[in-house]
């Protein structure tokens, strides 16, 4: 029996809310991954929510959020809410993800209603089962438990959203105010993920599925619609062109024929993962298919579902229309070559959730044209729904342990590099030397092109070993294998991964050779010219590169910067003080509050002789940015360690410590000024965690301070003597 129509919709929205908690309420609390570090815990672009054209505008540099300014809105408002708290950002998610299912299940019930001339009770239940599995399906995990995946549940709320709208308009008193909805909805899922461009295209489909109009009919009735639809996309092509324009026009046939049939592969295996969710892969790696006689099968039966598509549109069928949404959604993902990600779960969240609606509505139309089979289907169909869910939130509670998720991923996809990889990283913060090595040596045979990071993480290993020889030759692997790409555009990660895992391990020396081999093939040369001039002056001293640093410090900002840090380091403070002083009465107006803050917290670093004027920096430069992670940690230790009591402040360091490690949790230092300062407000046993922590950090990043513990000891006495 349906329930009655006032309740339906509350009634159906908190089933698919308790649903999603269900699979994923329980593990919240699950630790930010991988991409999630850059993308949220160090992305300056989400501290700000007002005024929202600030949050709207990522900068380039951020490669998750350049193109998605709708998501980075989303994430600064949840860093507006609860700061840097996982279980806020989850949340968001698994709320977001209710509703998509809502929007789905709206949506397939009006087109069932329209096109498949169900009874409203049979179309009600049959949009209701295509909603709840998609609530619960263990292959939308990705989306919603990976937080930074939530511009693909944005992009599947403006789609269907926009769909619905545009349907509800069908016969409503005021058709335009659906439609206007529906263009805002597709406004914002522009703005969250490139995968909405196609968007107008399939609502010009839509009509002509759902309606008897013909062509003429179909653009006076609804142009000026479909006009306002195409505007929508200058935003996406816009930020696309700016940020990808390598990705669209830069790849040769071959690699683009490639990524193709790896594409159509993953296809295939998502398709069959939707019917028996079993050997999930959370990250395919990056390595393509060598060529057609790997993948026939599955390329054959891409090009079968594609004609079938195509029958079907031109027969103005609902389920034709389905399909091509569920290509289309992927589309511009394969157009763009996404860099390093051919196959991605994720990237399968909103046309798993079509695809899910297509089958429970053909389900309800056999069981209209065949009513003995209505019971076994639903018997079947609840069955279903409950296997789904116990596998979704097992699945779900892998994101709870990276290992476990990883060693999953290898066991399930051998081939996928970066999971090696990235079990490494886990491993190697867990002290695993040996695990993380042999997941390091399985990541770099498994690809062989451009594939440099478990070379630089191998070698890290070989210098904390002492095995210098051994790292540099890794090294010089890695700059070989970077530079076999044309113009070698990982050459900057690769060259700054390098200096910091060969300055932590006290040979930055081993290093200068490499950066000048690079710096003789032309390529990024003043990148690298940089490097050398700061290597070498931290190495062979400062005297042999002054001329030249000045030289370049005069036109380049962040020269500059580097300058007055080596005139710091070689005892000119007051020079370098002056430097900063000249920068900061000599910014233009409208200057970048952001990089001003970085002078103002460098040279609050450097007043070590006037805290008073340390503090005064270092405000200013929290001011400006008020999650500005150095300034943060360098703040709190002056306010823990000053003699000057109108400076000395243990409480506000702590505060200042511990936001300074969320933004930085695998900082050595950062830990060990959070125990200082814990031990400096009478905080004993925490700051003995914090001080363990840190030690922890430091055997991994190899930059220990033994002085550390007495100066924890230290802070703790006088701590004993202020009360």
């Amino acid at each position: 029996m349906p329930v009655r129509p006032p309740l339906r919709v509350p009634v159906v929205a908190a089933v698919y809310l308790a649903a999603a908690w269900f699979v994923y309420g329980w593990t919240l609390d699950a630790p930010f991954l991988l991409d999630d570090q850059q993308a949220i815990q160090f992305n300056e672009a989400i501290r700000t929510i007002w005024p929202p054209w600030v949050a709207l505008d990522p900068p380039a540099a951020d490669v998750s959020f350049a193109r998605r300014p709708v998501t980075n809105l989303t994430m600064a408002l949840n860093y507006a809410i609860g700061d840097l708290q996982v279980e806020g950002y989850r949340l968001f998610n698994l709320v977001l993800h209710a509703v998509n299912s809502l929007l789905l299940f709206l949506l397939a019930g009006r087109l069932l209603s329209l096109r498949a001339g169900l009874s409203p009770s049979l179309a009600w239940w049959s949009a209701f089962f295509a909603g709840l599995v998609w609530a619960v399906h263990p292959l939308a995990t990705s989306a919603v438990h990976y937080v930074i995946q939530r511009m693909e549940l944005l992009v599947a709320s403006g789609f269907l959203f926009m769909c619905w709208a545009q349907c509800r308009a069908l016969g409503a008193r005021h058709p335009r105010r659906w439609l206007a909805l529906a263009v805002f909805a597709c406004l914002l899922g522009m703005g969250s993920k490139e995968t909405m461009f196609l968007a107008p295209v399939l609502a010009v489909l839509l009509d002509r599925c759902t309606t008897a109009w013909s062509w003429r009919e179909q653009w006076r009735n609804r142009g000026f619609y479909y006009a306002l639809l195409a505007a929508t996309w200058i935003w996406p092509a816009s930020r696309l062109m700016v940020f990808s324009a390598d990705g669209v026009f830069g790849a040769d046939l071959q690699f683009r024929w490639q990524y193709f049939l790896t594409v159509a592969e993953g296809v295939v295996r998502h398709v069959t993962l939707l019917f028996w969710p079993s050997g999930q892969v959370f990250d395919y790696g990056t390595r393509l298919v060598g060529g057609l006689g790997e993948v026939a099968p599955q390329f054959y039966l891409v090009l079968l579902a594609t004609g079938l598509v195509l029958w079907g549109l031109h027969r103005r069928s609902v389920a034709a229309w389905a399909g091509a949404a569920a290509f289309a959604i992927m589309l511009p993902s394969w157009i763009n070559l996404v860099p390093g990600q051919p196959v991605s779960e994720h990237r399968f969240y909103l046309p798993a959730g079509l695809v899910i609606g297509l089958v429970c509505g053909s389900l309800g139309v056999l069981t209209a044209r065949h009513g003995a089979l209505r019971r076994p289907i639903a018997v079947a169909a609840c069955a279903a729904i409950i296997a789904l869910a116990l596998t979704g939130r097992q699945r779900a509670e892998l994101y709870a342990s990276p290992v476990a998720l990883l060693e999953a991923d290898i066991a399930a996809w051998p081939r996928s590099d970066r999971s090696h990889m990235n079990l490494g990283l886990v491993l190697e913060v867990q002290e695993d030397y040996a695990g993380a090595a042999r997941q390091y040596e399985l990541a770099m045979g498994t690809r062989e092109r451009a594939n440099w990071r478990p070379l630089v993480a191998l070698a890290r290993l070989r210098i904390r070993s002492g095995d210098s020889d051994s790292a540099v030759a890794l090294t010089s692997e890695a700059f070989r294998r970077v530079f076999s790409v044309e113009q070698a555009p990982d050459l900057p990660q690769l060259v700054n991964n390098v200096v910091s895992s060969f300055r932590s391990a006290g040979r930055l020396d081993a290093a200068l050779p490499l950066l000048r081999a690079a710096e003789a093939t032309g390529m990024h040369r003043r990148l690298l010219a940089e490097q050398i001039r700061i290597v070498t002056a931290e190495t062979a001293g400062f005297e042999g590169v002054a001329g030249d640093f000045q030289q370049n410090a005069e036109s380049d900002p962040l020269t500059r910067l580097n300058f007055t840090i080596a005139l710091a380091r070689e005892g000119k403070t007051g020079e370098a003080i002056a430097l900063l002083d000249r920068m900061i009465a000599e910014a233009p107006p409208g200057s970048d509050p952001l990089k001003i803050a970085d002078v103002h917290a460098l040279k609050g670093a450097m007043r070590t002789d006037d805290p008073a004027a340390a503090r005064a920096a270092l405000e200013e430069a929290l001011r400006l940015n008020p999650s500005h992670a150095e300034a943060l940690n360098n703040f709190a230790w002056l306010l823990a360690t000053s003699i000057d009591e109108e400076v000395h402040d243990p409480l506000r360091a702590v505060d200042l410590a511990r936001k300074a490690a969320r933004l930085r949790p695998d900082e050595t230092n950062f830990q060990g000024t959070l125990a200082v300062a814990l031990a400096a407000a009478g905080f004993d046993k925490e700051a003995e965690a914090a001080l363990s922590e840190a030690q922890r950090l430091g055997r991994i990043n190899g930059n220990s301070n033994p002085e550390l513990p007495d100066l924890v000891r230290e802070a703790g006495d006088r701590a004993v003597k202020d009360r």
